[in-house]
Parts: C-alpha cells; sequence; structure tokens
C-alpha cells in the first residue's frame, strides 16, 4: 500500500534552506578552489620578477661594481668567488664569472648556487649596457636560466637603470617554470652619495613584465605606484602592481616599507597575503 507524508510549511522550508545551504556550499567550495588556484600562479610570477631584479641589481649590479673597482672591498658581502678576464680595473669590456660552487648563504640569507657570467662595460658611465648569463645558477633551490641586459640611463637629474630581460626562465623546486620577459626602470632614490657603500642604495621601480607558465597560461605585471627596492633587504618593501591572468585583474600591494616577504594580492573586493 503506497503512504504518503503529509508536508507541513515548516518541512517544505527546511528542506528548501538545506537544499540552498546545499547548494552554496558547493559554490563556495568551487570559488576557493579557483581564487587559491590564481593565487598559486600570481604567486610563481610575482616571485619571478622578485628574484630577476634581486639578482640582477641587488647582488649582480654590487658584485659587478665591486669586481670592477668602483666600490669598497674592505667588507665583502658575497659569497663564492668571482673571476675577471682581463684581470686589471682598467680594461673594458670584460667578462665577470660568479661561481658559488654547490652553495653558499650570502649577506640577505639568500642561498646561492651555480654560476652566472657578466659581459661588464663600465656600468658607472650613462649610456653603457652590460648584459648577464645565467649557466646552472640557482637561488633557494630555484633554478635561473636565460640573459638579461642591464643598462646605465642616468641623467644630469639621478641615477638610473633599464632592465631588460628576455625569455628568462626561472624553475621552482615543485618543478613549476615561468618564463619573464621585462622592461623595468630603476631610479636610485637613496645612497648616490656613498656610492662605495652599495648596501645603503635604494631604487624605484617602473614598468611592466609578462609571463608564461609552462602550462601556457600567461600573466602581464604592470607597475602603478614604483616599486621600492632597497639593496640592504631581497624582496620589494613598497609599491602596488595589477597582475592580470588570464583575463582576471588583481591588485598587489608590496607594503608599507617594513622589510618582509610577503605581499597582498587582493581578487574580486578579497584580500590574501602571499609569500614572495
Amino acid at each position: 500500500m503506497l503512504q504518503f507524508i503529509k508536508t507541513t510549511p515548516l518541512l517544505t522550508v527546511s528542506c528548501a534552506a538545506l537544499l540552498l545551504f546545499t547548494v552554496s556550499s558547493c559554490k563556495k567550495d568551487e570559488t576557493s578552489a579557483e581564487t587559491q588556484a590564481q593565487l598559486d600562479k600570481a604567486t610563481l610570477m610575482l616571485q619571478a620578477n622578485n628574484s630577476l631584479v634581486r639578482s640582477s641589481v641587488n647582488t649582480g649590479q654590487g658584485n659587478q661594481e665591486k669586481a670592477s673597482g668602483v666600490q669598497d672591498n674592505t667588507v665583502d658581502d658575497r659569497c663564492g668567488a668571482v673571476t675577471a678576464m682581463p684581470a686589471d680595473l682598467f680594461t673594458f669590456p670584460k667578462t665577470l664569472t660568479f661561481d658559488y660552487g654547490t652553495g653558499c648563504t650570502d649577506a640577505l640569507g639568500v642561498d646561492r648556487a651555480g654560476s652566472y657570467t657578466v659581459n661588464l662595460q663600465k656600468i658607472w658611465e650613462a649610456g653603457t649596457t652590460s648584459s648577464v648569463q645565467y649557466n646552472d645558477y640557482s637561488e633557494n633551490g630555484v633554478v635561473m636560466s636565460g640573459n638579461l641586459a642591464f643598462s646605465n640611463t642616468s641623467t644630469n637629474t639621478g641615477l638610473g637603470f633599464e632592465l631588460v630581460a628576455t625569455n628568462l626562465k626561472r624553475k621552482e623546486v615543485s618543478g613549476a617554470e615561468t618564463t619573464v620577459q621585462s622592461s623595468l626602470a630603476l631610479k636610485q632614490t637613496a645612497g648616490a652619495i656613498t656610492f662605495w657603500n652599495w648596501s645603503d642604495d635604494v631604487f624605484e621601480v617602473t614598468g611592466t613584465a609578462s609571463y608564461q607558465l609552462a602550462n601556457g597560461e600567461t600573466g602581464a605585471l604592470t607597475i602603478v605606484t614604483p616599486l621600492v627596492k632597497a639593496n640592504n633587504c631581497a624582496w620589494y618593501n613598497k609599491g602596488t602592481a595589477t597582475l592580470v591572468i588570464n583575463g582576471q585583474t588583481m591588485d598587489v600591494d608590496f607594503g608599507n616599507g617594513t622589510c618582509d616577504n610577503e605581499a597582498t594580492v587582493t581578487i574580486n573586493g578579497s584580500s590574501f597575503v602571499i609569500k614572495l
């Protein structure tokens, strides 16, 4: 015999609420997973941009100037070894090889291994361009390959550099790969007077960069307010940018001047802290 259950308004409302909660929960989980995937991609791209500037400006520029005699070598914060050919201080261009062997930790706490070579011009003179070629070089286990150009764009109004990366590749410890193309302008805002003291230099960075992940997904970074990069800090510590990944726009805030490895990424009004 068939039996029918009589529904009351309360039971109907309860069932409807349960159904709505179930659908909403699934929707929320799906959105959360999608957001996390975007944050993971943003982290890879922003880490690539930060390590690019750190390698070229923070250590690359400082090491080049020390090796060429521009800066005081009485206190050497480098790890590894550098060789110059020709070895004298007056002949340019010259080839510098920075060799970190199986690994060492520099003054900023960055673990470096492998080597890179620099075709060094008179980097302190406006209009000159030096190039960097990464060989089997890595930072904190992240392998970098490719090349970049580092040009002195200084004028009477101040010291400046241009950093152009072409097909610079970065391979994470996890195996994830990012290819970087960038054109960044660096304007020195502090430390120019004490040219022999590299550690007190501070730069404002402007420009754009594009990224491609191993799966073909792409991203584009546009700096909105200049990013601040102090030579005594391994990360950007101030400034804002927009990052567009597969059509999704994100706002990126690098902080208020405190030296740390964090940035805040805002997606659709929700903010998340990522590690650089």
